[in-house]
């Protein structure tokens, strides 16, 4: 029995080490605090909306953030400094950005600032066919953080990390970054490239700064890059997205809205896939943040045709966002 328990332990010994070293190393900055959750990046991606959720928590006592950019990561884009020529000069910004994005992490953000007590004076949510397909978000890199559902998804939250770190292609990629501070190309599956963003971390602003330098320099698309972009739109219409659940959530958004007598912009995406978003679901949307709110530049339109307003096949560069909000608060569709 002994020999048997002994055989147990050692089976379970690498498991237990593995263990031990996400606590106390915290690859994914998930387990303790950080004033600067983008400081010293070493080449692990985070969860985006864990970042943006615990950034505001130990910051809006201090800032009292009135004014919010919501969505994925294509809202990234949509900067604070363009934002606020549209609104008051005393407005204060939060960009609460999310990797993925879902219906349902949608309104667990802006519930969780209502809960906070704080003002929710002007909302502009960057939305796409992909957000409103799915009313949850999960995975590592895009599961809603547990603040923001009273901790019911703990378990799961870090199960999913946990299995990530014990990947062995994960941990040799990481142990490789960390000994020589050098990224390359292979690592790309499990880590990130983080050389070259920008962050701000009091509005949670990114920017990819690196990347513009190299547009500024006219070397960015190059044969490869523009390669990417070839055969991958399919102009057509979704299919409709939004059930009875979803419309329901959307509501319930609305309804904090209107108690907060906030002023709110919706904007549908121009995605390079020129997918334009059914007819029936933005009709739902109008219905329920009205007609003068919703802005829709899915399909086929002046950025959707060019790959220059692209820094690839999934995000749009910030000067697409600056035109679009010159245009959602000038009026003009």
């Amino acid at each position: 029995m002994r020999r048997f328990l002994r055989k147990i332990a050692l089976f379970f010994l690498p498991l237990v080490v593995l263990l031990i070293c996400y606590v106390i190393l915290d690859p994914f900055k998930v387990i303790w605090h950080y004033d600067n959750y983008r400081a010293h990046p070493d080449g692990v991606s985070l969860n985006r909306g864990f970042v943006s959720a615990m950034t505001y928590k130990q910051q809006y006592p201090t800032y009292h953030y009135d004014s919010f950019i919501f969505g994925n990561s294509r809202s990234l884009f949509y900067q604070v400094a363009e934002w606020k020529k549209h609104l008051p000069d005393s407005a204060t910004c939060y960009h609460f950005s999310t990797a993925g994005g879902s219906i349902r992490g949608l309104y667990d953000e802006i519930k969780y600032i209502d809960d906070c007590g704080e003002k929710l004076n002007n909302v502009l949510i960057v939305l796409d066919h992909q957000i409103l397909n799915k009313m949850d978000s999960r995975g590592p890199y895009h599961a809603t953080p547990p603040l923001l559902t009273g901790y019911r998804n703990w378990f799961t939250f870090h199960a999913n990390f946990i299995k990530t770190w014990c990947n062995i292609d994960f941990l040799r990629y990481w142990a490789e970054y960390k000994a020589t501070g050098v990224f390359k190309g292979y690592m790309n599956k499990h880590l990130e490239n983080s050389d070259g963003y920008g962050y701000d971390p009091i509005t949670n602003e990114e920017s990819l700064d690196r990347n513009d330098s190299l547009i500024a320099a006219g070397s960015y698309y190059d044969a490869k890059k523009i390669k990417e972009f070839a055969h991958y739109q399919h102009p057509a219409v979704s299919p409709i997205l939004l059930t009875a659940e979803a419309k329901k959530v959307l509501t319930d958004i609305r309804e904090i809205f209107t108690r907060h007598n906030t002023s709110y912009r919706i904007v549908i995406s121009p995605l390079y896939d020129q997918f334009q978003l059914n007819p029936e679901d933005e009709k739902a949307l109008r219905a329920i943040f009205g007609d003068d709110c919703v802005f829709n530049f899915s399909g086929i339109n002046k950025w959707t045709t060019d790959y220059h307003n692209y820094y690839e096949v999934s995000h749009y560069r910030p000067h697409v966002a600056s035109e679009i909000m010159d245009s959602i608060y000038s009026g003009k569709r």
